[in-house]
């Protein structure tokens, strides 16, 4: 154990989280470099998070004030200021808006300054700085839910500006003519919308990394390439490979510039007819596919809170990959696509996958849980 190593280890590791296999990755790459997490667990459980064997307290609120009172009260006075992790938009919008008290006491992912990260969870506005640095975006129109789209063709796709408004991605319609759009808004529930250009993808795919320096150093290792995806949304089960792109990681580089955000991301693009490169959004936060790059060799919430104290990415550090593997979110994955696939190749390739989401032998329980709240569930309903 190094120096910087040890000097770590002083501070607490806090998750501001709802109960989530996002978050429990969280908490299990720290583990597994033997810093438990403190959590601090908002709504509803499922089991998951609570069964998990790397927490060092945990803390179950119904609201996100219940919560931040806890932080404060708890956790607001330690010699070494705790690390805050969170993995879904509307936490991290919450904590956002306090920022300004928090960075006094705490590291918590921010973009410099308090609201910021509210501002860049907007479509509209992360969009326009994707387009200022060279990335290809679909053409798009904001609207008030109702009105029709004035520049845009058909077929468009509807999205909330962010996902903190309405039903986030219950929201989201592919819409072939205005008969079509008109019935899409009778069942929308954000106030406002994205219009897109609706584009018939090849493909999709993301990245998850960190930043640090206000955006001025960021770290992007691997690739999820989406084998199954679908018209409306992402796919769960992928290729994680090398990310050697050097053109376009360029292009990151200057959007998380222009970001001045400091913390876990993730970036998401979908290939077009012709296979080009079409920038979607940036989530500011730990996000769904973070537990792959610590089975490639880069603990996420570990090097990003270690580089933050050295002011550099530690890539001497990591065992990174120079060939690719498969990751998949099982449950999701199995009820999608077992049928059409016949169960017996999916469990195939289920086996063969060197990522699991939700199940992990060096932490078995809080996926047995989940199963059987899943049970218990169904049986109630029935």
């Amino acid at each position: 154990m190094d120096k910087l190593d040890i000097e770590l280890r002083k501070h607490l590791f806090i998750s501001f989280v709802e109960d989530h296999y996002n978050p429990l990755n969280i908490i299990r790459s720290l583990g597994e470099k033997g810093i438990n997490s403190i959590v601090i667990l908002v709504g509803e459980s499922v089991g998951m998070i609570s069964h998990c064997k790397y927490i060092k307290k945990l803390h179950y609120v119904k609201t996100q004030e219940e919560g931040y009172s806890i932080l404060l009260k708890n956790y607001s006075e330690e010699q070494f200021k705790p690390y805050i992790f969170c993995s879904d938009d509307k936490n991290i919008s919450f904590l956002d808006k306090h920022y300004n008290e928090l960075k006094e006491k705490f590291i918590v992912f921010n973009a410099g300054t308090q609201g910021r990260i509210a501002w860049l969870q907007n479509k509209n506005n992360i969009t326009d700085l994707a387009e200022q640095v060279g990335l290809i975006i679909p053409r798009k129109e904001i609207v008030d839910t109702g009105n029709l789209p004035i520049k845009l063709n058909y077929p468009i796709i509807t999205k909330v500006l962010s996902s903190t408004m309405g039903a986030w991605k219950n929201d989201v319609y592919i819409c072939n003519n205005e008969k079509e759009l008109a019935s899409a808004y009778k069942k929308i529930k954000s106030p406002k919308l994205i219009l897109q250009e609706y584009i018939k993808k090849k493909g999709e795919f993301c990245m998850e990394g960190f930043s640090i320096n206000d955006g001025q150093n960021i770290c992007i290792p691997y690739v999820a390439d989406y084998i199954r995806f679908y018209n409306n949304s992402y796919g769960h089960y992928m290729d994680i490979v090398p990310f050697l792109d050097a053109d376009l990681k360029l292009k990151i580089e200057e959007l998380l510039k222009l970001t001045k955000y400091n913390g876990i991301f993730e970036i998401e693009f979908m290939k077009g007819p012709n296979f080009e490169n079409y920038f979607l959004e940036v989530n500011f936060r730990a996000s769904t596919w973070n537990y792959a790059l610590t089975i490639g060799g880069c603990n996420l919430p570990y090097f990003w809170a270690k580089s933050y104290l050295a002011g550099r990415i530690l890539y001497e550090e990591m065992s990174l990959r120079t060939t690719s593997f498969k990751a998949i979110v099982e449950p999701a994955d199995f009820i999608r696509n077992a049928k059409n696939i016949g169960v017996f190749r999916w469990l195939m390739q289920c086996f063969k996958a060197e990522c699991h989401y939700y199940f992990n032998k060096k932490d078995p329980w809080p996926f047995l849980y989940y199963i059987l709240n899943k049970i218990s569930k169904r049986k109630i309903e029935q």
